[in-house]
């Protein structure tokens, strides 16, 4: 069973969620169209010729760049290659770019998308959960600069979005549960019925309720994006965890992937919480549960002092101030401003607490 869920925001478009459906590509690319495809070497081998295999039936010119695996190839380095392939194949602004992987790839083909010749079209054709959950929806495109992730970016919104469930079950459990966390924020910041999936069941690409779970929380999303399109208000709560988050996945050199990163800063806040008297003591506990119960990794030691020099130039500051998101229940959650040097004293305060 196949879903389309329609996102309204300044430029309209669709997602198409389901199985088997990248045929649906037909309905935004034809002859006439270059089509340049970005993935990287993984998906290249594991699930590119089911794409190419469309666009070859139908006749349609494409290209391909393939980058390597993980965060190092979302860089501006990259994209200066990039955007001399695509000039070398002579693309225009009446042709498409597709990003046919991960986040990674989806952010960097996003960006790539918004700044060729001052912008082309793209689809965003995720192929794990993470990125169908979440960076494949919204419009924010990003690459990183050594100093911090997702400094250098904008806004881009697609052309559309084609998430093939089916690509989920070549997914190592690891990075499966990597996009189950973007999944449990969901619930933390919007319903605790959707909470209580995670908490209840032991959720994974199996699941009879995988559609359900990734319709739901790519309309929670959609809802928030719908309401604030360029992140000035309530956007800014799907930010949950990613103000510690963030700086985890850069003090681990992205050992500690974005889920899972998130996971950890979602700790943390739910902590702080506590301590603010915010969410009970036993909404904490299932926090802690449901973070534990899908944390299927070793965790590398890290210092707080490197963690702290990477939140301190988050791309969230403004005017010396922070605003953190603190849950107030599993379901209800509020954008907290904090000063600069209140941090370090509510970092500890969340990860001392228990």
């Amino acid at each position: 069973m196949n879903k389309i869920i329609d996102i309204e925001v300044s430029k309209s478009y669709k997602v198409h969620l389901g199985h088997e459906n990248y045929k649906d590509i037909v309905q935004y690319v034809d002859g006439g169209k270059k089509v340049f495809i970005i993935t990287d070497e993984n998906l290249e081998k594991l699930h590119l010729k089911e794409l190419t295999t469309i666009l070859d039936k139908e006749d349609i010119n494409y290209f391909k760049f393939v980058l390597k695996p993980g965060e190092d190839s979302k860089s501006l380095e990259v994209v200066e290659r990039i955007m001399n392939a695509m000039a070398a194949q002579k693309m225009s602004r009446s042709d498409i770019v597709i990003a046919f992987g991960g986040g990674v790839v989806g952010d960097i083909a996003g960006f790539c998308a918004s700044i060729y010749q001052r912008g082309v079209e793209y689809i965003q054709i995720p192929t794990t959960l993470l990125a169908a959950v979440d960076s494949s929806v919204g419009g924010k495109t990003a690459v990183n600069l050594k100093s911090g992730k997702n400094l250098v970016g904008s806004f881009k919104q697609p052309l559309a979005v084609l998430c093939n469930l089916d690509t989920f079950k070549t997914l190592s459990k690891e990075e499966f549960n990597n996009g189950v966390y973007e999944c449990i924020k969901y619930g933390i910041l919007f319903e605790r019925e959707y909470f209580n999936i995670f908490l209840q069941e032991d959720f994974d690409v199996n699941s009879n309720r995988l559609l359900e779970v990734v319709e739901r929380a790519i309309e929670f999303k959609a809802k928030v994006v719908i309401e604030d399109e360029f992140d000035f208000g309530m956007r800014r709560l799907l930010n949950l965890g990613h103000t510690f988050g963030h700086g985890i996945e850069q003090a681990s050199n992205y050992k500690i992937k974005h889920g899972f990163a998130v996971g950890l800063g979602m700790e943390i806040v739910s902590k702080i919480s506590r301590s603010l008297n915010e969410i009970t003591e036993e909404e904490l506990e299932e926090i802690l549960a449901v973070m534990k119960k899908y944390r299927n990794i070793k965790l590398p030691t890290i210092s707080s002092q490197d963690i702290l020099s990477y939140v301190l130039v988050d791309k969230k500051i403004y005017d010396g101030v922070i605003n953190m998101i603190i849950p107030k229940s599993i379901g209800e959650c509020e954008i907290k401003e904090v000063e600069l040097d209140k941090l370090k004293e509510l970092y500890y305060l969340g990860t001392n607490n228990s």
